[in-house]
């Protein structure tokens, strides 16, 4: 795959057209209640009813945490093209959710080692790719979207098994620096961003996504 640029915990419109004209090639939506960027399925039906609308072509991916399979469903029936499990799914259970919902899978891995990069190649058959982000602390009550950077250098020796992109902690500063380095690792294909392009949880700056993308494609050449 090319080089992709997500914006993930879009909740309107407004700041997923902001999105798309900026460059980016993935819409994030979460299906997380315990986020403060959580959308009910009723509310991202109309949202990617309207992304269709000026947008036909940009990749819409549901983020879930453990979903059992009524609620894999359900963002499917909201009209996402792509899942995005941040739990404690196995390979067969992602496996399990690719089959029935007849979608792509990725999956994010929490990182501080190169023991917890090694386990993409575990998913690596079943999975579209991985997100590597930085591994949650023991009090965390969310498995992402924290904005906590973690050191490439636990992807040292990383063999590419699944194609990853690059997650936590990024933001229109540091993302040029990020890419930089990622890029030297076998089988990068991108970055994505939630709180680094906001003004407060949960709430888009749109001037800080166009910032990002601009970032993120200078320091890609892409």
């Amino acid at each position: 795959m090319g080089f992709t640029i997500k914006i993930c915990g879009v909740r309107d419109a407004e700041t997923a057209r902001v999105a798309v004209e900026a460059g980016a090639d993935r819409l994030g939506l979460v299906f997380f209640e315990k986020s403060p960027r959580h959308l009910a399925f009723e509310g991202a039906g109309a949202v990617v009813a309207d992304i269709r609308r000026f947008a036909p072509d940009v990749r819409v991916v549901g983020l879930m945490v453990d979903p059992p399979d009524d609620e894999a469903q359900a963002a499917v029936g909201a009209g996402v093209d792509e899942l995005q499990l941040h739990g404690r799914e196995t390979p067969d259970r992602l496996g399990e959710i690719r089959r029935l919902t007849e979608r792509p899978v990725w999956k994010a891995l929490g990182v501080s080692s190169p023991a917890d990069a090694a386990r993409a190649g575990d998913y690596a058959s079943v999975a579209a790719g991985v997100f590597f982000d930085a591994k949650p602390a023991a009090a965390d009550d969310r498995p992402g979207g924290l904005g906590r950077r973690f050191d490439l250098a636990a992807l040292e020796g990383y063999d590419g098994a699944a194609p990853w992109v690059l997650s936590g902690g990024l933001d229109p500063d540091n993302v040029a620096g990020a890419v930089a380095a990622a890029r030297a690792i076998s089988g990068f294909a991108g970055v994505d961003v939630s709180s680094g392009v906001e003004s407060a949880p949960g709430v888009k700056d749109h001037a800080r996504i166009r910032e990002f993308v601009r970032a993120a494609r200078a320091a890609m050449g892409a």
